[in-house]
C-alpha cells in the first residue's frame, strides 16, 4: 500500500514564528509521519504549490487541477490532498468534477488550527483520510472525498462534490442537503446507510493527463435583497451562475433587480445563464414562470459550489469537451 500526499499549504501546512502562522514546507514531514502511522503505508510527498488558501485564484486552481489530472493513480492505494480551509469547498468540488473517473480514493482535508496547537483537528482529519483510503481501497471503491472533524463530533467523510463552505462562527463543514458519506469511529469507517451515492463517471476519463487552464470566465452570483444587475460587468464571460433563493426563486420585479434584466444582459453579451438549485415541485411560485421564460439552464440537486466549479472546468475547455463535461456533471 502506498499513499501520495499532495501538500498545498493552508493552516495544516503552517508553522508559527513570532506569533505569525505561515506556510512551511517542513510541516509536510510531520503530515507524512501521521499518514504512515494510521495507514501503515509508505507516503510519497508532492508540492504543486505552498500557499494560504485564501490567496487562491484561478491560476492556483489550474495548478492543482492539472497536477491531479497528471497523477499515475495506478501507483497508489489512495491520495491525500492537504489544503487550507477557507477555499477548501472550491478545490474539493473542482477535483470532484475533474477526477470523476479516478478509481482509487482521493481525500482532501485541512485543519482548523496549526498542528502544534492543542485545539487542532489536523491529526484527526489525516487519520480519517487514511482509514477511509484503507477501507475503500480494499473494496475497490474510488472517488473524491473530504475529511473533517467538527468539535464534539467524530470525523466526518463527505463526498467532495457535496462539500459546502465552513460556517463562519464555528468553522464547521457540512454536506449539501446534510447527507454525509459516512463517519469514522474507533479507527473504522462507517458509511451512511440513509442515502445512495453515485459512482464515479468514467466517461470523463478524456481529462486524464491533461493540463487545464482554469479561466475566470464564470461569474457566480448570490441572490440577495437589493441585488442590482445593472452594476454587473459580464463582458467577455462565458457563463453566469445565479444561486437562487432556497425555494428556487429569484426576484422578478424592480427593473434592474429583476431576473429578466439579468437574462437579457446575458443574452446581449453572449454569456450562458445557469440557475441553481433548481427544483422540481408539485407546484411552483408565480415568479418561477419568469425563470423558465428566460431560457436559463436549470441545475438540479447540486450546490452552487459544485455547479460553479464544474462550469469553471467546462468553460475552460473547447466546445465539444465542454458539452461532455456539462452533460456528465450538470
Amino acid at each position: 500500500m502506498k499513499i501520495l500526499l499532495v501538500s498545498t499549504g493552508g493552516t495544516i501546512g503552517c508553522s508559527v514564528n513570532d506569533g505569525v502562522a505561515d506556510v512551511d514546507s517542513e510541516t509536510a514531514r510531520t503530515i507524512a509521519a501521521i499518514c504512515e502511522k494510521y495507514s501503515g503505508a509508505q507516503t510519497e510527498v508532492a508540492f504543486p504549490f505552498n500557499m494560504l488558501s485564501e490567496n487562491a485564484t484561478c491560476a492556483a486552481l489550474s495548478r492543482i487541477c492539472s497536477f491531479m489530472l497528471g497523477v499515475d493513480y495506478s501507483k497508489y492505494s489512495g491520495v491525500i490532498v492537504t489544503h487550507g480551509s477557507d477555499t477548501l469547498a472550491y478545490t474539493a468540488n473542482l477535483l470532484a468534477a475533474a477526477l470523476a473517473w479516478v478509481d482509487i480514493p482521493v481525500v482532501i482535508t485541512a485543519a482548523n488550527y496549526v498542528m502544534t496547537d492543542a485545539r487542532s483537528n489536523a491529526a484527526d482529519n489525516l487519520a480519517a483520510a487514511c482509514i477511509l483510503i484503507r477501507e475503500l481501497s480494499e473494496k475497490g471503491r474510488g472517488g473524491v472525498f473530504a475529511a473533517w472533524k467538527n468539535d464534539g463530533e467524530p470525523p466526518r467523510i463527505h463526498l467532495a462534490s457535496r462539500l459546502l463552505e465552513a460556517d463562519a462562527p464555528r468553522g464547521y463543514f457540512d454536506s449539501y442537503g446534510g447527507a454525509i458519506f459516512g463517519s469514522i469511529y474507533s479507527d473504522r469507517f462507517f458509511p451512511c446507510p440513509a442515502e445512495s451515492f453515485p459512482e464515479p463517471k468514467t466517461e470523463l476519463a478524456f481529462l486524464k493527463g491533461r493540463s487545464v487552464e482554469i479561466k475566470p470566465n464564470v461569474v457566480l452570483l448570490h441572490s440577495f435583497v437589493g441585488l442590482d444587475y445593472n452594476t454587473l460587468n459580464i463582458k467577455g464571460k462565458g457563463a453566469v451562475l445565479l444561486k437562487l433563493y432556497h425555494s428556487g426563486t429569484a426576484c422578478m420585479e424592480g427593473g434592474s433587480a429583476s431576473f429578466s434584466f439579468l437574462a437579457e444582459k446575458c443574452r446581449a453579451s453572449g454569456a450562458a445563464l445557469y440557475i441553481c438549485p433548481a427544483r422540481r415541485d408539485t407546484y411552483v411560485y408565480g415568479s418561477n414562470a419568469g425563470l423558465s421564460k428566460a431560457h436559463a439552464v436549470p441545475v438540479f440537486a447540486v450546490s452552487e459550489f459544485f455547479a460553479y466549479t464544474a462550469l469553471l472546468l467546462a468553460y475552460s475547455l473547447g466546445e465539444r469537451e465542454r458539452q461532455a463535461v456539462l452533460d456528465a456533471l450538470l
